[in-house]
């Protein structure tokens, strides 16, 4: 497999990502907790074990429901900005 991505991504109690969008394609499995995820005008609530495909360019956003959040995104192709402000992150 090449151009992929692997992110671990814990997310507070109480806690929301915005809506965003980006140009890649994104999946995913949720590890812990419960979370809303809208993509588009789709909302889904889920639970450990539940994958999620969200296609490059659409909108989604992530409410968490009762305690912190613990997923596994995939993204392709690989998101640089993110992995060089991570990569700077580690180096300081």
């Amino acid at each position: 497999m090449e151009n992929i991505m692997l992110s671990i991504v814990e997310i507070k109690e109480e806690s929301d990502v915005p809506v965003h969008q980006h140009p890649h394609k994104q999946a995913g499995i949720l590890l812990i907790g419960q979370m809303e995820l809208t993509i588009g005008e789709d909302k889904r609530l889920l639970q450990p074990g539940e994958m999620y495909i969200i296609p490059p360019n659409t909108p989604h956003a992530v409410t968490t429901t009762g305690g912190p959040v613990t997923a596994l995104n995939i993204f392709s192709p690989i998101m640089e900005d993110y992995v060089a402000s991570r990569n700077q992150y580690i180096r300081e």
